[in-house]
C-alpha cells in the first residue's frame, strides 16, 4: 500500500472513530440528564425506571465508550505495525496515543459519574 493511501486510510479510520465516539457521547449524555433530573420529555419518571436508565442504559453506553478508545488504541497500534512507511507509521503511533487517552479519560470519568450517579439515586425520594 503506498504511503499516501496508508495515511488517508489512517485519517479515515480516526475520523470514523471520533465520530461513533461523539455519536456514543451525546446518547449517554442525554440519558445522564434524564435520569439525575427524573424528568423524560417533561414527564416525571419513577426511582425505580431511573435505576433502570442507569443500569441498562448509562452503563452500557459508557462501557461501549470506553471500548471505542480501546479499539482505536489497539487497532491503531496494529496499523502501526503493519505500515512499512515511517510517517504513517508515527501518524498510527499518534492517533493509537490519542485512543488510549480517550480509554483512560472515559474509564476514570465512568467510575466518577457511577459514583455520583449511585449517590444522587440513593438520596432520591422515590415518586
Amino acid at each position: 500500500m503506498s504511503e499516501l493511501a496508508m495515511i488517508a486510510l489512517v485519517l479515515g479510520l480516526f475520523l470514523l472513530a471520533l465520530a461513533v465516539g461523539a455519536f456514543l457521547c451525546r446518547v449517554m449524555y442525554k440519558r445522564c440528564d434524564d435520569i439525575l433530573s427524573g424528568v423524560v420529555n417533561g414527564v416525571p419518571i419513577s426511582l425505580t425506571s431511573r435505576w433502570l436508565f442507569f443500569i441498562q442504559d448509562y452503563v452500557g453506553v459508557s462501557s461501549g465508550v470506553t471500548m471505542v478508545g480501546g479499539v482505536m488504541a489497539f487497532g491503531f497500534v496494529a496499523m502501526a505495525d503493519a505500515a512499512s512507511d515511517s510517517n504513517a507509521q508515527a501518524l498510527a503511533y499518534v492517533c493509537a496515543f490519542i485512543g488510549a487517552g480517550y480509554f483512560f479519560f472515559n474509564l476514570l470519568l465512568g467510575a466518577i459519574w457511577m459514583r455520583h450517579f449511585t449517590s444522587v439515586l440513593r438520596e432520591a425520594k422515590p415518586t
